[in-house]
């Protein structure tokens, strides 16, 4: 039995949870001590940005899948797998022609359909924000650089704070950094 001179928090250790829930994390101060801290996953760094995005701009899934890359890639082995199975017809039934594969890669069906077969593999941190920084210059619109569409930017005003705080959690992902299936 624990004294109440002495905390239980002390004897567990809680590096950090996936759920950052603004209304639980008081509960769980109170629990473990003001030092936890909720981090975001994977989904929800990446979401943190594509939410100052304009998803009816016509190069919306270009730039997401830029994002994408600049953090994680499928495993080739794993890639090359499901290509093959989609050319043979043994993923669906039906075989599929190269260029098939390609638009298929090139929309958001690829990942809605294929990622479970695919290991991400992460971007190390270091690399992953210097790419980061390079899709940030290309996509952005300052002046007369950048994606305009029917005159207007492809990021919402919000988007340059979303992106600088999102180099600054980087490396705080868990799913990412280290590799997530290690």
């Amino acid at each position: 039995m624990l004294s109440n001179s002495v905390p239980w928090s002390k004897f567990l250790t809680v590096h950090y949870f996936k759920r950052h829930i603004l209304k639980a994390l008081d509960f769980f101060k109170l629990i473990f001590g003001a030092a936890i801290a909720g981090q975001l996953g994977l989904f929800h760094f990446i979401q943190r940005i594509t939410k100052c995005m304009r998803s009816d701009h016509p190069d919306y899934w270009y730039v997401l899948q830029g994002l994408q890359n600049c953090l994680y890639h499928y495993d080739g082995e794993d890639e090359k797998m499901v290509i093959q199975a989609l050319a043979d017809g043994t993923m669906n039934g039906k075989k599929h022609s190269e260029d098939e594969i390609v638009q298929l890669k090139d929309s958001a069906k690829w990942s809605r359909r294929y990622y479970a077969f695919m290991r991400k593999l992460s971007i190390p941190f270091e690399v992953a924000r210097i790419e980061m920084q390079k899709w940030w210059n290309l996509n952005k619109v300052e002046g007369v650089s950048g994606r305009l569409h029917i005159g207007h930017s492809f990021f919402s005003p919000a988007a340059r704070d979303a992106f600088q705080n999102g180099l600054g959690t980087l490396k705080h992902v868990p799913d990412v950094f280290p590799n997530m299936y290690n």
